[in-house]
């Protein structure tokens, strides 16, 4: 029997999707890295779309860079998060480093940290936002803090002032993601949170906005969530059997449900997902099998070289095998395969593809061998070897490379980690916010009774 989601309060939910339209006008402090507004990027989009420059429609030959050998400690996470960078050890060190004018590195002095330093102990994930404005990570114990700038709520801890330090806002977590100028938390019990800007986008053509600001975490639905992942301006959830549901702003498909009209509540869109990401308009998904499908903006085929495939892909594309990590934004793609390989792919502005040209390449080529997971932002690529080696290229305006300058890195650096660092700044506990509200409205999300129509 197939049944629709039966409604949900819809301010909570769609709070989750759009980073699209102006933000508070004191977003204008976070940084030029950090304050891409939906006009903004239609017109960087365009000005890509316009580019002269020959693209590749074939895999080209590639001398691969050759990476500078292990030093420092065991990293098994990277993230570029646009205007900053993060790194995990094996050993539960978290450490951050780049723009922190808003608290956005969380090392408690709203300083530019310009390599990377130990911000927390005992973590077990992370997240950083791709705009550069804010951060979480889960504890052993599963307590989620979140830092960085909070003009929109979207630290969680019912203030506008911004957290410079992390601040502890809920519990019992097991996923977490924020981008844009929001965020989102699954609990061990499958129910998620959210909290952050409400803006939101309609009709495919306006913003409007909703006068529900969640200032906390808040539960939106109740049970069988296993993890959410949250693009610009729409989102994911995987249920506790892999099922991948979507919505939001669907201009160019990237919800994935064969159409381009908005999406309010979540649809279903896959079954046995273990991977999701979502970039600018476009959504990638791995299967336990191994397989990645991709949709949505695919301009020039930047996404999907086939010449067969059109340029706004509504469904999944199944468009590699092998896969175990993969990463989109707007301008790059990036995936790892199961032996190790580094597939990039996408336009290459300022030799964001690593590879030292400025030679477009919509087929993914191999850029390095060894590599276990990677990350990207609109102008950097990290990436985490298999020996625990931290590796980052691309913009460094903001020290987002780490290296202790702002000179900007054309092919993968490596970027020791410590070994050992002084202790970590203590963090500060938000009581009022660890146990998380719940809003007026929650939904069940079980297969069942969340199947879209068909």
């Amino acid at each position: 029997m197939k049944r629709t989601f039966t409604a949900i309060l819809a301010a909570a939910m769609l709070c989750l999707t759009a980073c699209g339209g102006a933000a508070s006008s004191t977003a204008d402090a976070v940084s030029s890295s950090a304050e891409t507004s939906r006009e903004d990027s239609k017109e960087d989009s365009k000005a890509v779309t316009e580019r002269k420059e020959e693209s590749s429609a074939a895999p080209a030959t590639t001398t691969l860079p050759t990476l500078d050998p292990h030093a420092g400690a065991t990293v098994v996470k990277a993230v570029a998060g646009g205007a900053f960078s993060g790194a995990l050890t094996e050993n539960g060190d978290l450490y951050l480093w780049g723009a922190n004018g808003r608290g956005q590195c969380g090392d408690g002095t709203g300083e530019h940290v310009t390599q990377p330093k130990r911000i927390m102990e005992h973590v077990k994930d992370f997240a950083l936002t791709k705009n550069g404005s804010h951060g979480g990570a889960i504890t052993d114990s599963g307590d989620l803090w979140c830092w960085g700038f909070n003009t929109e709520y979207q630290v969680g801890n019912r203030s506008h002032k911004d957290a410079l330090s992390p601040v502890k806002v809920l519990t019992n977590v097991i996923s977490f993601d924020c981008n844009g100028f929001r965020s989102a938390a699954v609990t061990a019990d499958g129910a998620l949170y959210v909290w952050g800007q409400s803006h939101i986008t309609g009709d495919n053509k306006r913003l409007f906005f909703n006068t529900f600001i969640p200032a906390e975490p808040t539960k939106v639905i109740n049970e069988n969530c296993k993890a959410v992942f949250l693009g610009d301006e729409h989102a994911a959830l995987l249920n506790s059997s892999g099922t991948l549901y979507l919505w939001g702003e669907n201009i160019c498909g990237e919800v994935g449900n064969g159409s381009r009209d908005f999406v309010a509540t979540p649809v279903k869109v896959m079954e046995h997902v273990k991977s999701v990401s979502l970039g600018h308009e476009k959504t990638a998904a791995i299967t336990e099998d191994g397989d990645l499908y991709v949709w949505g903006e695919n301009n020039k085929h930047n996404f999907v070289a086939d010449e067969s495939a059109p340029e706004l892909i509504t469904e999944p594309y199944k468009l590699m095998e092998h896969v175990q990590s993969v990463a989109v934004e707007r301008y790059v793609q990036s995936a790892v395969t199961e032996d190790g390989q580094l597939m990039m792919w996408g336009y290459n502005l300022d030799s964001l593809l690593g590879d030292k040209t400025k030679t477009d390449r919509f087929v993914p080529f191999k850029l390095a061998d060894g590599i276990a997971q990677t990350s990207v932002s609109d102008g950097n690529t990290a990436i985490c070897s298999k020996d625990g080696s931290f590796y980052i290229w691309g913009k460094n305006d903001m020290y987002q490379i780490g290296d202790g300058t702002t000179d900007f890195v054309y092919t993968p650096k490596l970027i020791p980690i410590p070994d050992e660092a002084p202790a970590a700044p203590a963090q500060t506990e938000t009581t009022q916010a660890a146990e998380g509200t719940e809003s007026t409205t929650e939904t069940d999300l079980t297969t069942e009774a969340t199947t879209a129509e068909e």
